[in-house]
């Protein structure tokens, strides 16, 4: 009784997350300040759910979206390695939202990977 009675006291807080691979067509990309993200637009060919509250495997967006992102670049792209609209590009999505103690908190980002 008195655990339930504690557990009525504490603060509910839900998170989720997910991490996916995705391949894309990217549409447009604009220039950034160093270390910030691009702004980007993207058309997704495939992707997966390689992690967190989705079932692994599963797609994570439906082929033919076209997404608006804030792409994160590497820092240091060697030499014709940069991307360029038109070209095939694979990519790390992360997503992560929670309740905190001082309201809901979310945070995505998206990341360019070496082709595979």
């Amino acid at each position: 009784m008195l655990a339930a009675v504690l557990a009525l006291a504490l603060p509910v807080q839900a998170s989720s997350w997910l991490e996916c691979e995705v391949q894309a067509r990217l549409l447009d990309l604009q220039e950034a300040p160093d270390g910030e993200p691009h702004p980007a637009r993207i058309r997704v060919l495939e992707s997966v759910v390689s992690d967190g509250m989705a079932a692994i495997g599963s797609d994570c967006f439906e082929p033919g979206r076209e997404l608006e992102i804030a792409l994160t670049l590497p820092a240091v792209v060697p030499p014709g390695a940069a991307p360029v609209p038109g070209a095939r590009v694979h990519l790390e999505y992360r997503h992560y939202s929670a309740m905190g103690p001082q309201g809901p908190v979310s945070r995505t980002t998206w990341r360019l990977l070496p082709s595979p």
